[in-house]
Formats: structure tokens, sequence, C-alpha cells
């Protein structure tokens, strides 16, 4: 199986492969001048499928593997961008309903004032005369300082 493991563990595997080999390697010159027989050969060839078919077990077991990470993170991405979408269209409401009290506010507030006016337009302001100085009854006073400024006006 390929896993991603430590330098010394593989350095230790492939020096048991090269050994294995080695050892095949060393049947073959310990044979020395002695002629390669074919099930010598037959027997090296089925070793190297042997390994061959546990490497490609592997390597398949590896891209299986891969190939569910890279579906599991194209899940995770699509569940992002799905969520920003939604995010983004809960944004335009927002803001949609900011604009739309924000004239509610510019409304209400005209119609306050234009409540006011009228109320404005029955006030007298006198200058000259100090705040306070009609004590209680505003009413006696004011009438008072006409009738004492009737005169200058007749």
């Amino acid at each position: 199986m390929l896993t991603r493991s430590h330098p010394a563990q593989s350095r230790q595997a492939e020096t048991a492969a090269s050994t294995r080999g080695a050892d095949q390697l060393g049947d073959v010159e310990a044979a020395g001048k002695a002629p390669v027989t074919k099930s010598f050969l037959t027997s090296l060839f089925d070793s190297l499928r042997v390994h061959l078919q546990e490497l490609r077990r592997d390597i398949s077991q590896e891209v299986r593997k891969l190939r569910s990470d890279i579906t599991s993170l194209g899940e995770r991405v699509s569940n992002i961008e799905d969520n920003e979408v939604s995010r983004g269209e809960e944004v335009k409401q927002l803001q949609q309903e900011i604009l739309r009290l924000h004239e509610h506010q510019e409304q209400l507030q005209l119609m306050t004032e234009d409540l006011k006016n009228p109320s404005w337009r029955h006030n007298i302001r006198l200058r000259g005369v100090p705040q306070g100085a009609e004590g209680d009854n505003a009413r006696e006073f004011v009438t008072a300082l006409f009738n004492s400024l009737e005169p200058l006006f007749a």
C-alpha cells in the first residue's frame, strides 16, 4: 500500500525489496556459469507479476481515496458557494429593508413637523421681555402689556 511514511520506513521497505530481488539475482549469479533455466525465469517473472499486481492494487486504493477526498472537497466547496449566494440575497433584502425604513422615517419626520407647525403659528414672540417675567399667568401679563402699549398706536 502506498502511504505517507517516515523516510526510514520507506528505505527499509526498499531494502527488503532489493534484498528479495538480490536473492533471486544472487541465485542467477550463484548459478554463475550454470545455464539459467526456464523454471527459474518463470518463477522470477511470476514474482515480478505478483509484486506489480500488489503495487497496482495499492495505487488503485490510493487513487480511490484521493477521488473520495476530491469529491468530498467538491461537495464542501459547493455548499460554501450555495451559502454565499443565499447570504448575498439576504444582504440585498436587508439593504432594501434599510432603504424602506429610512424613507418611512423621513415621512414620519415630515408628518411630525407638519403637526408642530400649526401649534407654532398661534404663538407670539415678544422681544425685549425677559423670559419668566409673565409669572404664573401669561395671558394676564400679555393683556396688561398690550393695554400699556395701546396709547402708542392710537
